[in-house]
């Protein structure tokens, strides 16, 4: 999948591929379409933020809309990202 992912704290995110993730029990993937990069997300990537995550590298971005495998449309908040770079 396509990403853009910060590396480390506080550092210019980046372009990238990951691995597709693979839902647990108890999630559902979501094909996001569109995510913001808001300050909200530049605070959190600079661990800045009390929701921050200190472990990099992290996806950008905190809250987008996309479509469950079903076509339904989400809005998303504070996923939990799979990283495997």
């Amino acid at each position: 999948m396509k990403a853009v992912i910060v590396k480390e704290k506080g550092s210019i995110p980046v372009f990238g591929h990951l691995d597709s993730p693979v839902a647990k029990s108890g999630q559902v993937l979501i094909n996001v379409s569109a995510a913001a990069l808001s300050r909200f997300s530049k605070y959190r990537s600079m661990s800045m933020h009390y929701s921050s995550e200190f472990n990099f590298p992290i996806v950008a971005g905190a809250d987008g809309v996309g479509t469950l495998e079903e076509g339904s449309r989400v809005y998303f908040a504070l996923p939990v990202h799979h990283m495997v770079v």
